[in-house]
């Protein structure tokens, strides 16, 4: 199973970045797409973690998570309620109840929980953002966009902290592609859908994820960032008369 995710992924991401040739390689082509497969899952296997640990960070102030949350947790889980923003609770004045507040369905992926994870890529000295300029694309606007895959991969370490959380009380568990790839799909065949149905909605969506989470960046304006061995490269010229 992990072989074939991390195949339909190359596929998938050469069809989106219009490379027509290593598209139509990888289902030929068994070396080259044992290869490039190995080469995903080392990366693949970073990037979860620091997912998870980003992820780990803004459960209380974005989720509200904390001891003794598994009602909170069972709602926020149910059928991926976590991409959504929830409307207000209010406390029923008749019976003095808690009243929950519902998901806003009609808001996908707009829930504040997104930025702030994918905002892990953006961080330190030669981020992965820097390294890996493809995880971004530009969409017809020329405007950067995030890509599916990056919010699929936030949805899915958000989903693995709040399973951690699932009885109420924290307890960690491995945050394995084999454990979670149901539900990156899930969240890939969600992106998918709401992009057919409603190209701008989803322009607009993917460009206000980039751009609050790399706020503060040297990709906040969309400028075009050179990578380490670039940026060495041009200490070395001399630019004098």
């Amino acid at each position: 199973m992990r072989t074939t995710s991390s195949q339909d992924a190359l596929i998938r991401a050469a069809r989106d970045l219009k490379l027509l040739a290593i598209q139509n390689r990888l289902p030929q082509d068994l070396d080259y797409r044992s290869g490039l497969s190995t080469v995903l899952l080392g990366r693949v296997s970073i990037w979860r973690g620091k997912v998870k640990a980003a992820a780990l960070q803004i459960a209380f102030g974005h989720y509200s998570v904390q001891h003794d949350c598994a009602a909170l947790v069972a709602r926020l889980l149910d059928k991926q309620a976590l991409i959504y923003p929830f409307k207000p609770d209010k406390r029923d004045l008749k019976t003095n109840e808690i009243v929950y507040g519902k998901p806003d369905n009609k808001r996908p992926y707009e829930h504040k929980g997104f930025p702030a994870v994918v905002s892990c890529f953006f961080k330190g000295p030669n981020s992965i953002a820097e390294r890996v300029e493809a995880m971004f694309v530009r969409n017809s606007a020329g405007n950067l966009e995030a890509s599916k895959s990056i919010v699929a991969l936030a949805c899915t370490g958000i989903w693995g902290v709040l399973d951690d959380y699932a009885t109420g009380e924290h307890k960690p568990t491995d945050f394995d592609g084999s454990r979670v790839q149901d539900v990156y799909d899930v969240h890939i065949m969600l992106l998918e859908r709401l992009e057919a149905k409603n190209a701008e909605q989803y322009r607009t969506l993917m460009e206000d994820i980039f751009n609050t989470a790399s706020r503060g960046s040297q990709f906040a304006k969309g400028v075009k960032v050179p990578t380490v061995q670039q940026q060495e490269a041009l200490s070395m010229l001399d630019w004098s008369d």
